[in-house]
């Protein structure tokens, strides 16, 4: 990953964090993760070029972040 991708990509995850923090006390975190799913989801399947692809790039999301949760290392 180029430098200045790295930065755009670290930038996107910290306000992905920033406004969680604002959000959770309200919407609940079970709320959050559905608005999060829902909204990456759709994304996926409009520019994916076909259903496969998208459904095969959300289940390869969920789990990495499943795995990084269980080892503790981001791939």
């Amino acid at each position: 990953m180029s430098k200045a991708k790295e930065k755009a990509h670290n930038k996107f995850y910290e306000n992905l964090d920033k406004n969680y923090g604002k959000a959770h006390e309200q919407l609940g975190n079970e709320h959050i993760v559905y608005l999060g799913v829902h909204f990456f989801a759709q994304i996926a399947m409009q520019t994916a070029p076909d259903e496969e692809d998208a459904r095969a790039l959300m289940q390869d999301a969920i789990n990495e972040a499943i795995n990084t949760q269980i080892t503790g290392e981001l791939h």
